[in-house]
């Protein structure tokens, strides 16, 4: 049930990156679309200008050839640079089109970069899921209290494998209530009375201090050693749990963040009694 349910989840996951890159192929197309309009209409405004500037060539040529035959040939010889001034003039605003059209292709570039950024950024989304898709089911062992020294490995397993792939408070509340019983389920069924984020939020704050304060697992710990069964000398299945089990206990307070029992002389000349 749980696979079927995961299967639609991720199918439908990619059914909305797929969604998503539709919509970013239309957008690029409608781009390409239009810088081929601008394109088209700065060619437009090109040739309306050097069709203007022809004209104006004509008219001034025509106007040098009145000079040279009239009797005022010096003062419309003197109005030429004038003339040419402007000329340049305009040609200065007629570049204005050409440099509209470099403003344009450069926020076309930019925005077409960014499509394809979104575009590489939903296709690796998309061979993520895939990716978790093949990879074997996640087993999370349901916490009840009575090992206190477990609930780190059990709310590490269900924050990475439900906490993170569940965007709905209230799922990862049910969730939460599925995966505990005993003690810790109560705990997680008090705060059901609250709105579902507020119930999730608190319910893990909870568990959390009442099964993950340093001191009671430290503790935790040591009633283990205490209560840890004599290892006969031709027993070395138990002489290895134990071994695992120091580990364990030694890998703990190296992360603690207060000092506390198991780091005391006593408890590491009673561990030592209880090896040999």
């Amino acid at each position: 049930m749980e696979d079927e349910r995961k299967k639609i989840e991720v199918k439908e996951i990619e059914l909305k990156l797929k969604q998503q890159i539709e919509k970013l192929e239309q957008e690029k197309e409608q781009l390409k679309l239009q810088a081929k309009q601008q394109a088209e209409l700065l060619q437009i405004q090109q040739e309306k200008e050097r069709i203007k500037n022809e004209e104006h060539e004509r008219e001034l040529n025509y106007m040098e050839e009145l000079s040279n035959s009239s009797v005022s040939s010096v003062s419309v010889t003197k109005e030429r640079p004038n003339i040419k001034t402007e000329t340049r003039n305009n040609d200065v605003t007629a570049g204005n089109p050409t440099t509209y059209a470099g403003n344009y292709d450069f926020n076309f570039n930019e925005q077409l970069i960014k499509i394809l950024a979104q575009q590489n950024e939903i296709s690796s989304s998309i061979a993520k899921n895939q990716l978790k898709q093949m990879l074997p089911n996640k087993t999370i062992s349901i916490f009840d209290g009575a090992d206190i020294t477990k609930y780190k490995t059990f709310i590490m397993n269900f924050q990475h494998s439900i906490e993170q792939n569940c965007d709905s408070d209230r799922d990862k509340l049910s969730f939460l209530l599925q995966y505990t019983a005993g003690r810790a389920h109560k705990i997680v069924s008090s705060c059901t009375h609250y709105n579902p984020t507020l119930a999730y939020s608190k319910a893990i704050e909870l568990l959390t201090k009442e099964f993950g304060n340093e001191f009671k697992v430290s503790s935790a710990y040591l009633q283990k050693l205490e209560n840890w069964p004599p290892i006969k000398n031709e027993d070395p299945v138990a002489l290895e749990n134990l071994s695992v089990f120091l580990i364990e206990c030694r890998n703990y307070f190296d992360n603690m963040s207060i000092r506390n029992q198991l780091q005391s002389p006593h408890e590491i000349k009673n561990s030592v009694e209880i090896a040999l």
